[in-house]
């Protein structure tokens, strides 16, 4: 899973947000344990490069009802996806 992050980070768009989001991996190395800490790594840092355009928040909450897998791990309720 650390391929993910350095290959996203080289390939984020600009030069300037490669390395924004290089430092970001850094700080907040991806979590990767379960689905769920991975769908809660991706929307904080989501919202770390959105406060920093200027950008609204993404509701992290909302993570298991708009990004249904249908995987047979999926927990039946939400008690792994951080709430707000």
């Amino acid at each position: 899973m650390p391929q993910l992050g350095n290959a996203t980070a080289k390939s984020n768009g600009t030069l300037h947000s490669a390395e924004h989001f290089q430092q970001l991996l850094k700080e907040h190395p991806p979590q990767t344990s379960s689905r769920a800490s991975l769908s809660n790594w991706a929307c904080a840092a989501h919202n770390i490069v959105n406060e920093r355009l200027g950008k609204p928040e993404f509701d992290c909450g909302t993570l298991a009802d708009v990004y249904k897998c249908g995987c047979a791990d999926e927990p039946k309720d939400d008690e792994d996806i951080i709430k707000g």
